[in-house]
C-alpha cells in the first residue's frame, strides 16, 4: 500500500520539471531582451554599432556534394558523397523563436 501511494508523487516530481534545466526560451526569444537592458545596434554608452540580430538568408545547398577526405601525400583523395537535402536540415535549421506575427 505505502509503495502505490509513493508512485504518483514520484510521477508528478518527475513532470514538474528542473528551473535550471527547463528554465524557459533564452537569447533572440527571451521577452527581456526588448526591455531598456537590451537595444539592438547600439553599446552600452547608447552609441550606434553592427546590429548582432542579423536577418539571415538560407545557404544554398546543392543536391549532392562530393567531399574529399584527407589523404596522404602522393595518393589520389577518397571522395564520401553527400546527400544535400540531409546537410540542408543542418545548414539551415528552423527557427527555435516562434515566428513573429
Amino acid at each position: 500500500m505505502a509503495l502505490s501511494s509513493a508512485v504518483p508523487a514520484a510521477q508528478a516530481a518527475a513532470t514538474a520539471g528542473d528551473p535550471i534545466l527547463d528554465g524557459g526560451p533564452a537569447g533572440p526569444c527571451d521577452p527581456k531582451s526588448a526591455s531598456a537592458d537590451y537595444v539592438g545596434g547600439t553599446d552600452v554608452n547608447g552609441r550606434p554599432v553592427a546590429s548582432a540580430d542579423l536577418e539571415t538568408q538560407p545557404v544554398p545547398v546543392p543536391g549532392q556534394m562530393l567531399i574529399p577526405l584527407k589523404s596522404p601525400p602522393g595518393r589520389q583523395p577518397a571522395y564520401v558523397q553527400a546527400d544535400g537535402k540531409k546537410l540542408d536540415a543542418l545548414l539551415n535549421p528552423p527557427s527555435a523563436c516562434p515566428a513573429k506575427v
